[in-house]
């Protein structure tokens, strides 16, 4: 039986796109995979027995470093002790049992095991998600990983596009989050009366301009008598939401498929944001948070720049509402859109995901030895 190990710089079962990634494609195989992820804070550095093994890296993340502090620890992280870092993450390798390494292509240790597959002449696996300069990823170390790969997966088009014609024109194939069967809903229609918004995950400062744009769209309709209420699944809790009137409502940070899959069925508008200041980012990396969107009742909002892959890819499907300045009118005539015509929008949505998401599809893709 082949073994997997998945190496990447956080937890499989962690809170965050490329997390779910993994753990829905090794799906009901995760017994042949074992985790090794690095760990930035003193809580993210526990070990899971037989499933996972956290390398702290040196120097730990505190509370304390902000702004100028963190990008110097980061540096140092990164470079001084990089030597050190990777020694650990090899000498825990060669402990594990496996025969593919399955590495995700992300930060300053993404090469650290790229030498061991090739003395142990194991088959090396590599997920491409980001561009490398939008996670400060050293580029000699993508050219590396993209050229000694024997399987190269890319998140999007785009991506693989890119970095085929600058490092190297050689194979790769898209492999992203999926859904199943059952996880695409019938469509339901927006009542004009009430408007639930949902988004799910960790809310970063870049998108905090966005985000208000929103809420004070919900505003002026909470003013207009309509019902409104936001629901943040696993969101911190944001100051400028503290005097807002209408209904707001927190919910912990959860990996279970279940659950979420529930909360955004009983959503009508699934809010999906996008920062307009990273280029790298948003034209080569596809949101795994708008698969999950596709599939569900209501109509997905995405509110970002307009030459995204994302919003290519919506638009061209009709597949969601494009909200693409941080203009309040914009926004307040995006959400008239949805309330008017999300029908026919979501309808859509469910087209793109059956024709380009089934997660049936994507695991009998990777899991192809």
């Amino acid at each position: 039986m082949n073994k997997i190990l998945s190496y990447q710089p956080f937890s499989l079962y962690g809170n965050g796109g490329s997390s779910r990634i993994f753990r829905r494609l090794y799906g009901e195989k995760i017994d042949q995979v074992f985790s090794l992820g690095l760990g930035y804070a003193r809580e993210n550095c526990v070990d899971i027995k037989n499933q996972e093994k956290i390398i702290p890296l040196t120097p730990i993340h505190r509370p304390i470093y902000r702004s100028v502090l963190r990008q110097i620890m980061s540096f140092v992280r990164g470079n001084i002790f990089y030597p050190l870092t990777k020694k650990r993450i090899v000498a825990a390798a060669e402990k594990i049992e496996w025969t593919i390494l399955h590495t995700h292509a992300h930060g300053p240790f993404a090469d650290a095991l790229a030498d061991l597959a090739d003395v142990r002449n194991a088959a090396h696996w590599v997920s491409f998600h980001d561009h490398y300069e939008s996670i400060k990823m050293p580029r000699y170390q993508c050219d590396k990983l993209w050229r000694k790969a024997d399987r190269r997966f890319v998140i999007s088009k785009e991506m693989g596009l890119l970095y085929a014609k600058e490092f190297g024109d050689l194979p790769w194939s898209i492999l992203t989050d999926g859904l199943l069967d059952s996880e695409i809903e019938q469509v339901k229609k927006t009542s004009p009366g009430s408007i639930t918004v949902y988004f799910a995950g960790l809310l970063h400062i870049g998108y905090y301009d966005l985000f208000r744009v929103l809420v004070h769209s919900l505003m002026d309709f909470k003013k207009l008598g309509v019902d409104v209420k936001l629901i943040l699944r696993g969101t911190q809790k944001l100051e400028f939401l503290k005097d807002i009137e209408f209904k707001i409502e927190y919910r912990p940070f959860c990996i279970d498929d279940a659950v979420l899959l529930k909360e955004r069925n009983e959503a009508d508008v699934l809010y999906l944001p996008l920062m307009f200041n990273n280029p790298n980012f948003y034209r080569y990396s596809l949101s795994t948070k708008m698969i999950g969107y596709l599939g569900a009742p209501g109509t997905i909002l995405y509110h970002g720049p307009a030459d995204s892959c994302l919003a290519r890819m919506l638009a061209e499907a009709g597949a969601a509402v494009l909200c693409t300045s941080c203009d309040s009118k914009a926004m307040h005539s995006s959400i008239e859109n949805i309330i008017r015509s999300g029908e026919s929008i979501a309808y859509s949505a469910k087209d793109l995901a059956r024709r380009e998401f089934m997660l049936k599809e994507k695991r009998a893709a990777f899991w192809n030895l």
